[in-house]
């Protein structure tokens, strides 16, 4: 039982005997149990057995929660002069009944209601979400502002925090102030660097500056949490990217072809690829090692949708000379823009075989093969990568790496032995390390050992949550519950969006007997779930720890 559902559960107890008896209570609690479950139907059966009589007012919190839940908001908004006085101080069930009044069309109460809230609720962060969306519905964005002034003035940080910067961002482009709309999303990206619309506001806020530097890396940070590809994004970016590098030239005062080059730029912000390709075809007879205007071609090729000829071109000049980097980014920037991953991993696995010394061309391989998850040849280029590195500091990485593959396909023992290799390396590398800790703590393999790697860690790198979740997870693995949770209810704030911490905390929790919050802690594990083993695992500990509680 989870929310106000359990929360309604737990204040029935404390209702004096004289204003419930046993039927009440029995009917109470299968009404509250088939609510968890999920069987709305039952749950409604019980809830009106239970309204035969003279039901304790309490009851309403449950009675409340599951009517929203089951969209009968006409009714709630029949029972608000019953319960609005009774819950006064009750913040979520004040704002469930607020929302019940607008889903039935009583937007203007309904917002009357929202922000009286929260002037009373300060630090209620769904409250003052609403409230900010009716200011800023009525036209009026300093009340907006000022509420989530008090609301970030009033609450710790916290990670969670990062929407309310995003909107105070959001609010400021549309009040005309764009360098404080920058610095508010950069507060959001500080709170929580995975969120993509913060990237984006970034980038565009940048671009509109003319910080193209801080643009691209906006947007190319963006892509990174984009699982749909967004194409319009891409091909900006690489468009974006020519931009820089014209500008870049100007700064530099390079004169070379200008009216020949100049006619092709010309063009191509007409959009006129043909004429901009015949120009820059001039350009490049004049001067065929130019990268400025062998750059600014892909780039057009790409425009035109062409990027399998762009591809090839590419794979011209890396033929001829290997180390430069340029085009093999080129390559990387043409996936993001439409070039199918499978055609830049033959592209690039051609180069590799021609130039069998060169590590160029198998880093970028590896790279591109990760994002398709190829996993045999990827091993395959990481073995071949690591035969051509040099340096110890590149190997320890290529290995800590290959060992991330290994445990993605549940080869512990091999990623172990690589993890070994790279430690060997004696390379200051501590993820290595960390992630040997782990292997050895998982299973209760070998404890000691486990602890030694930690140990030396820490000396260093006490502080990094991550090395502190693999200490916590090692004293729980020792049955030393109470160091393992001292830990982790820290490491849960510095990383709350991290599956394994609040995993661990959540199975700490439970060991400690401290059931409930065990409960509420994997459910919240659940949410944060990226693969289906994850989730397995939740559902599966969720299933026991709940039986065990009935």
């Amino acid at each position: 039982m989870n929310g106000i559902g359990r929360l309604s559960f737990i204040l029935f107890f404390f209702v004096p005997c004289s204003a419930c008896n046993v039927d009440a209570l029995h009917n109470y609690l299968w009404a509250n149990y088939c609510q968890f479950e999920g069987n709305y139907t039952t749950a409604a059966v019980w809830y009106d057995k239970l309204f035969l009589g003279d039901a304790p007012v309490h009851v309403y919190k449950g009675y409340l929660t599951f009517l929203y839940d089951t969209g009968d908001y006409p009714k709630i908004a029949g029972l608000a002069s019953i319960v609005e006085k009774k819950f006064e101080q009750d913040a979520d069930i004040q704002l469930l009944l607020a929302q019940s009044l607008d889903k039935v069309g009583q937007q203007q109460t309904a917002y009357e209601k929202i922000v009286a809230l929260s002037r009373s609720f300060t630090t209620h962060p769904e409250i003052v979400f609403q409230a900010v969306h009716v200011h800023m519905q009525r036209k009026q964005p300093e009340l907006a502002l000022a509420a989530l002034d008090t609301f970030l003035n009033s609450s710790p940080r916290k990670t969670s925090n990062f929407i309310f910067y995003f909107m105070k961002s959001q609010i400021y482009l549309q009040l005309g102030k764009p360098g404080q709309a920058l610095a508010q999303v950069k507060e959001c990206l500080d709170m929580h660097p995975g969120f993509g619309k913060g990237w984006l506001m970034l980038a565009l806020l940048e671009e509109q500056q003319g910080r193209l530097d801080q643009a691209i890396k906006g947007y190319t940070a963006y892509l990174e949490t984009d699982a749909l590809g967004n194409k319009q994004i891409q091909q900006h970016l690489v468009e974006l990217t020519f931009r820089q590098q014209v500008a870049l030239r100007q700064q530099e005062q390079l004169v070379m072809h200008k009216s020949t080059f100049d006619k092709a730029i010309h063009f191509f912000d007409a959009k006129e690829y043909t004429q901009a390709i015949r120009f820059v075809d001039e350009a490049l007879q004049e001067k065929p090692h130019d990268e400025q205007i062998r750059f600014f071609k892909i780039t057009i090729l790409s425009s035109m949708g062409s990027h399998v000829a762009a591809a090839e071109l590419l794979k011209t000049w890396m033929l001829a000379d290997p180390t430069q980097e340029v085009w093999f980014s080129s390559l990387h920037l043409l996936c993001r823009s439409g070039l199918a991953h499978q055609k830049a991993i033959a592209v690039l696995e051609d180069i590799s075989k021609k130039h069998p010394k060169e590590l160029l061309p198998l880093l970028y391989l590896i790279d591109i093969t990760t994002r398709v998850g190829s996993s045999g040849s990827l091993v395959r280029s990481y073995e071949k990568a690591l035969a051509r590195a040099e340096s110890a500091d590149l190997k320890a990485r290529l290995y800590f790496h290959l060992a991330h593959v290994h445990y993605k396909h549940k080869k512990y023992d091999t990623m172990r032995d690589v993890l070994e290799k790279a430690n060997a390396l004696g390379v200051d590398f501590p993820h290595v390390q960390n992630m040997l800790a782990y292997y050895y703590a998982t299973g209760s393999r070998d404890l000691d050992r486990a602890q030694e790697l930690m140990s030396a860690i820490l000396v260093n790198h006490k502080n990094n949550p991550y090395f502190q979740d693999t200490q916590a997870f090692i004293y729980y693995k020792q049955k030393r519950y109470d160091k393992a949770l001292a830990i982790l209810e820290l490491v849960s704030v510095k990383i709350p969006n991290n599956f394994d911490a609040v995993k661990h905390l959540g199975k700490t929790y439970f060991k400690l007997g401290m059931k409930d919050k065990a409960v509420t802690t994997l459910e919240r594990a659940n949410t944060l779930a990226k693969s289906d083993d994850e989730k397995h695992t939740c559902t599966n500990l969720l299933g026991c720890w709940r039986a065990q509680s009935y």
